[in-house]
């Protein structure tokens, strides 16, 4: 199934860093020692009315069915795309039926347009913004620097639905300018979608930096 092997650049030295979570919600700990809420975190406020309004429409057991295996199926293609992006030549048999089948359906996006992966699955936090997270995928995709986020879902997306997507990866790219002096230009939302056709978002991080720095300034 392997059809590219990717080349890899190491333009800077990854962290980890240590997380916890009070009262549901996430925490980094940076170097520092002060603690920053996760990007996530911030960003689950954004929709939490819509949130309960469809959790009280669809009731709490059907509700948390559907987020249980939208959770599991997210964090399966991840890991196959990372696996898959580290060049494992096995990486087929880590992984389940149905997570293979949805990262098939991204496979020729990642083959075509990631040229060089500069990193993945990588911690990053943010003194300006005070939030941590991690970051999907940063390489080099369509010719640019550009922070990736990987998605699935159960259909497809219009693009006023994803709004979270767009400010959680320029929130990275800022991170990665400010912590590394790397300029990120573009982000770029790939959505795995069951029984559909994959889908491909590309955003200038200029156009979302002004959103991401008030959502993040005023949380």
């Amino acid at each position: 199934m392997r059809s590219k092997y990717f080349e890899h650049q190491h333009v800077f030295n990854e962290i980890e860093l240590e997380t916890e979570t009070v009262d549901d919600q996430r925490y980094y700990k940076i170097p520092t020692g002060e603690r920053y809420k996760s990007v996530t975190t911030v960003l689950s406020k954004l929709n939490s009315n819509q949130i309960a309004e469809w959790r009280n429409r669809v009731g709490h057991d059907v509700a948390q069915k559907i987020s249980t295996q939208a959770s599991r199926r997210g964090t399966a293609l991840h890991k196959v795309v990372e696996d898959y992006l580290k060049n494992d030549d096995n990486f087929l048999d880590k992984h389940t039926p149905a997570s293979i089948d949805l990262f098939s359906s991204i496979k020729d996006i990642l083959d075509k347009r990631v040229e060089i992966v500069y990193g993945q699955e990588f911690c990053l936090f943010s003194h300006h913004l005070k939030t941590a997270g991690r970051c999907d995928l940063f390489c080099k995709f369509d010719g640019l620097n550009t922070v990736v986020d990987i998605k699935s879902s159960s259909k497809q997306k219009r693009h006023e639905w994803i709004e979270n997507y767009f400010i959680q990866a320029t929130t990275y790219a800022i991170m990665i300018a400010e912590r590394h002096n790397i300029n990120v230009p573009t982000i770029a939302i790939v959505i795995g979608v069951e029984n559909g056709r994959p889908q491909v978002f590309v955003e200038r991080v200029k156009d979302w930096v002004w959103k991401t720095r008030e959502v993040f300034i005023s949380s």
